[in-house]
C-alpha cells in the first residue's frame, strides 16, 4: 500500500497540490492517497487496477497514456504524461499531469511504480484559450492584410464620423472638413 508520507514530504505534496499514488506490479493494484482518489473521483479506500484506471481515461488520451506508461516500464525511465480523466459516470473530466518512477527489486525486476498526479485543468483551459485567441488574431491579421489594399483611405474616416454623428448627433465630419485647408492640412 501507500505509506503515509513523512511530515516534510506531506508538506511538499500539499504545497504543490500533488496527489501521491503507487502501483504494485504483483497485484496490479493502484493505491491512491486521499487527494489522488478525489482527483480520480473514487472514495479514498478504493484501489483500482491498471485496467480500471485506463477505463477512466478520455478515449482520445487512452492510447497515449498507455504508451507512455509501457515505454517508461520497458526502458526504466520516468513516466510523465498529461491526459483527461473521467471523474464520474456522466463523463465529467479533469486534466491530469501524472509523473511516476519505477520501483525495482535487487535483481532488476519491476515491482511497481510510485508517483504523483496533479489537476492541471486550469492551466490546460488557459492554454486552450490562448490558442483560440491566437487563431482569432491570426485570422484578423490575415483578413486585414487581404482587404487593406482595397480600402479607400477616406472610408474609415467617413465610417467614424458617421458613427459619431449617429450616436451623438454631432457633425464631426463637417468640423474636420472645415478645419482642413484646401491642401488637406489642418
Amino acid at each position: 500500500g501507500l505509506a503515509r508520507p513523512a511530515r516534510p514530504l506531506q508538506l511538499a505534496l500539499d504545497a504543490g497540490h500533488l496527489a501521491a499514488w503507487s502501483w504494485d506490479a504483483g497485484t496490479a493494484q493502484l493505491t491512491m492517497a486521499p487527494r489522488a482518489a478525489a482527483l480520480c473521483g473514487v472514495p479514498p479506500e478504493v484501489t483500482l487496477t491498471r485496467a480500471q484506471m485506463r477505463e477512466r481515461l478520455h478515449p482520445e488520451d487512452s492510447e497515449r497514456a498507455r504508451s507512455a506508461l509501457d515505454g517508461a516500464l520497458a526502458s526504466g525511465t520516468d513516466y510523465d504524461v498529461e491526459y483527461r480523466l473521467k471523474r464520474s459516470p456522466e463523463g465529467r473530466t479533469v486534466w491530469v499531469g501524472a509523473k511516476g518512477r519505477g520501483n525495482y527489486a535487487s535483481d532488476g525486476a519491476m515491482v511497481g511504480m510510485t508517483g504523483v498526479m496533479q489537476d492541471i485543468s486550469i492551466r490546460q483551459a488557459t492554454e486552450e484559450a490562448l490558442q483560440d485567441e491566437t487563431r482569432g488574431l491570426e485570422l484578423l491579421n490575415t483578413t486585414g492584410a487581404a482587404i487593406a489594399p482595397k480600402l479607400d483611405p477616406e472610408s474609415p474616416r467617413h465610417a467614424v464620423t458617421e458613427s459619431v454623428r449617429g450616436s451623438s448627433g454631432a457633425h464631426l465630419g463637417a468640423v474636420v472638413d472645415n478645419v482642413r485647408g484646401d491642401d488637406g492640412r489642418a
